[in-house]
């Protein structure tokens, strides 16, 4: 059995520099093996497949250095596989190494490989992407359009995605604030923003923007709002309002009065009665689309811009034609008393100021005669609603045919290139079909605008009366 070796051992027998192995009885296998003058090592001995196999240290460590290191052996040799001395190229041989080196002064420690960051996908903020879409709709579609979406998309339960990347806003993150929507009682409100939101994630996963914006295709298909609550209570409360004979004689009556609105404001209106065409058709009214039709009055030539179905057809390269209505004496007063005001702007109902400061104005906005409709006292119509007296009420009275009313109100119906001439004559003569609708119905809104006068005028006489009975305690 060796005995331990000790710290002036190992010193002399390097000295000495003769060639001896060196047992150490206190670490089995530690030996100490000098060759020559200067050269020397410590190994550890094993027995491995009834062989014995030698581990070569080095000569760079003490003896105390040396025992560590066979302790630190024998632990990997109880390690996992990879870590065992006896396999090549093993974490042991690699640490052994290293230690070398450090004892050298030399840093061989393999450095942590630097993996950059990887970089965040390329994305705009949700508001700048509202931005660009609402640009998009108002060039493709109307302002209102884009108006409507705006609301939509800028409702509180939308606003804490403001800052965020649109790359990141998840599906379900939506489905969640439509619900919130729907849950404070605005179910209508869920719907058309739930619209918006799938419209606006369609236009930013598109083939153009996509790389900006690192949205997927399609990511909001099947975004819906939840169904709308059952409310029995109110069956058939929201049934399409179909003004009667009374209700044009109301809104005349108080279109004639001076009293009530800016003439222009009031001549607009009229316009829209004696027309039965959409508020932004007669808002957007140019003087050059109208033209005098002799003795028979005037015609309205509404290009395909103010029509909603026409206006598609225009931009898919399909000539709607012009809108033609008739205007009969009574209507085309209206036309000439608005030209007169217009004083000389290119448009029949030029604005008096603009809205924005940012945004001059041109026109009426279509909003105003909607205002004004509300203004008017026991008026529970729209202006919209015009339209359904034309096809319902008038309809009825007159005996017209579905075919008649689309000819005033259809929105795609128009002369197109290729019947320009006879129709413009049939129209300039007075023998077109349209002719004797809108005579008819004319006769019928100047009929109502009489009696709706003589009723109003009425009724400011028994107001006075009243007034002067409470002032003087008696009847006049």
């Amino acid at each position: 059995m060796p005995k331990p070796l000790t710290k002036k051992v190992v010193d002399d027998s390097i000295a000495a520099g003769k060639k001896v192995e060196l047992r150490d009885g206190r670490a089995r296998g530690l030996v100490l093996r000098v060759s020559g003058p200067g050269i020397w090592e410590w190994s550890i001995r094993r027995m491995k497949d009834g062989k014995q196999r030698r581990f070569s240290l080095g000569g760079e460590w003490s003896l105390d250095e040396a025992r560590a290191l066979l302790a630190l052996f024998d632990v990997q040799c109880k390690a996992t596989y990879v870590d065992n001395p006896y396999v090549e190229d093993s974490s042991w041989e690699r640490n052994l190494a290293i230690r070398k080196a450090a004892k050298l002064g030399v840093d061989i420690a393999p450095k942590a490989r630097h993996v950059p960051a990887p970089e965040p996908p390329r994305s705009i903020l949700w508001s700048e992407g509202v931005d660009l879409w609402l640009r998009e709709i108002r060039r493709i579609r109307r302002d209102t359009t884009a108006e409507a979406y705006k609301g939509a998309l800028t409702v509180n339960e939308l606003k804490p995605f403001a800052k965020r990347l649109v790359c990141e806003i998840t599906r379900e993150q939506m489905a969640e604030a439509v619900i919130a929507i729907a849950a404070r009682g605005k179910e209508r409100q869920a719907e058309t923003s739930a619209i918006a939101i799938r419209g606006l994630f369609k236009f930013l996963g598109s083939d153009g923007l996509r790389s900006k914006t690192s949205v997927a295709k399609d990511i909001m298909v099947g975004l819906e709002a939840p169904e709308r609550s059952l409310d029995e209570s109110d069956e058939g409360a929201n049934h399409l309002r179909i003004p009667d004979t009374d209700d044009v004689a109301r809104i005349m009556g108080w279109l004639a009065s001076e009293a009530s609105a800016p003439e222009r404001d009031r001549l607009a209106g009229k316009l829209l009665v004696y027309t039965v065409q959409r508020r932004r058709a007669v808002a957007l009214a140019r003087q050059g689309d109208f033209e005098p039709a002799g003795d028979n009055g005037g015609l309205w030539k509404l290009p395909a811009l103010h029509r909603k179905t026409a206006s598609v057809r225009a931009r898919r390269g399909i000539d709607p034609g012009a809108h033609v209505i008739p205007l009969p004496p009574s209507a085309w007063a209206v036309v000439k008393r608005a030209t007169q005001l217009a004083d000389g702007s290119e448009f029949l109902f030029p604005a008096s100021r603009d809205r924005r400061v940012d945004q001059p104005s041109k026109t009426i906005h279509p909003s105003r005669l909607s205002h004004m409709f509300a203004e008017i006292a026991g008026n529970d119509c729209s202006p919209h609603d015009m339209r359904r007296a034309f096809a319902t009420t008038f309809a009825r009275t007159a005996n017209l045919k579905p075919s008649d009313v689309k000819l005033i109100l259809d929105h795609s119906e128009g002369v197109v290139s290729g019947d320009v001439t006879a129709s413009h004559y049939m129209f300039v003569n007075g023998e077109h079909v349209k002719w004797p609708i809108m005579r008819g119905w004319t006769d019928f809104v100047d009929a109502a605008a009489e009696r709706g006068t003589l009723e109003r005028r009425d009724a400011i006489t028994r107001q006075k009366c009243a007034e002067l009975e409470d002032l003087s305690g008696s009847k006049p």
